[in-house]
């Protein structure tokens, strides 16, 4: 990425002037259509599409669905987002992973 797309990233950040494709809405319904289950716990309910290369760093990839991952809103706060809007996990497919076997053992071992 290049010194210009990282200071259009960080100033869209700072003044909050991020714009949306208008392409968003109708990719974010399908994704989460075609991959309805949370990636963090696997909840059907509640569900979002996260970038894992956030969009105000990679607006070029606002709308491609290898940078798409589904997380409940729960997850997406938690997991994707460390529990601040404000940031962005780098390792949210790794922690969401991790999340789900340890949600699936204690689902196992408290039925």
């Amino acid at each position: 990425m290049s010194f210009f797309q990282r200071l259009a990233g960080a100033a869209v950040q700072l003044w909050g002037q991020t714009q949306r494709s208008p392409h968003w809405g109708a990719v974010r319904d399908r994704w989460v259509k075609t991959n309805p289950v949370c990636a963090g716990c696997a909840s059907r309910k509640t569900l979002e599409a996260h970038h894992i290369e956030p969009f105000y760093l990679r607006p070029e990839l606002e709308l491609s669905e290898q940078n798409l991952l589904t997380l409940c809103r729960e997850c997406h706060f938690q997991i994707g987002h460390l529990r601040d809007w404000s940031v962005f996990n780098p390792q949210v497919i790794a922690d969401s992973a991790v999340y789900r076997l340890r949600f699936t053992d204690a689902r196992r071992a408290n039925p």
